[in-house]
């Protein structure tokens, strides 16, 4: 099980030893890091973490020991705030979600890592000042869907064959402060969870042009900060 921790700028690993967890090893970066995100994606082998406060993304293999080794470092723009990433269901592409400016930066990858595409979430901002929050790839890997919780909207992409992102939607969550989404097994919806009104939004997704229908905004949630469909 791997953990990050924001505030301490580094990351955790354990095992389990007869149903209980055992520190593993422990991964600590230089100051000013915020490491913000770690995620496992089995079709590369790799583990990567986003680092917000230094602006990197760190690539990590799996040794037999499962312990982490550094592969790659990415290296992104300053002042960017690389967050969370998800990978293209089919195709060699991940998306990394920069907090701070709002862009969603394509990599493409085969034996190394590369960025090779940016793209600004809400083109009607400067990208300052900017509060991204999540982003999910819809199952069948045609649309990208991110939060924004500066102006409390969710912003709808279409993937392009080349993996790049066309922006084709954006939309008020109708709420305050979205810290997270996810779209519902059956692809047919995405419920959003706003921290500081106190409510969760549900829209209902066209699987065909990727685009959100307002369903319902006015149900109750104290202080929701995460969507999880099991």
């Amino acid at each position: 099980m791997f953990t990050a921790n924001y505030h301490q700028g580094m990351i955790n690993s354990y095992r389990f030893v007869h149903d209980q967890l055992v520190s593993h090893q422990k991964i600590e970066y230089p100051e000013g890091s915020r490491a913000h995100y770690i995620k496992t994606i089995k079709d590369v082998n790799t583990t990567f973490v986003c680092d917000l406060g230094l602006d990197k993304v760190y690539a990590y293999t799996i040794d037999e020991n499962k312990k982490l080794q550094l592969k790659q470092t990415l290296d992104f723009d300053k002042g960017s705030g690389p967050r969370h990433l998800v990978s293209h269901p089919t195709k060699a592409y991940l998306y990394v979600l920069s907090e701070l400016t709002y862009e969603v930066y394509t990599i493409s990858y085969n034996k190394e890592f590369e960025i090779i595409s940016k793209i600004s979430a809400n083109p009607s901002q400067e990208t300052h000042n900017q509060h991204g929050a999540a982003i999910r790839v819809s199952e069948d890997g045609k649309f990208l869907y991110t939060s924004n919780r500066a102006d409390h909207s969710i912003s709808v992409f279409k993937i392009i064959e080349d993996g790049s992102l066309q922006l084709i939607q954006h939309v008020s969550v109708h709420g305050d402060h979205p810290r997270d989404f996810d779209i519902s097994p059956n692809q047919k919806y995405i419920l959003v969870a706003n921290l500081n009104s106190d409510n969760c939004t549900l829209f209902e997704r066209d699987s065909y042009s990727g685009k959100l229908t307002l369903l319902q905004k006015d149900i109750f949630a104290h202080e929701p900060v995460c969507v999880l469909f099991k």
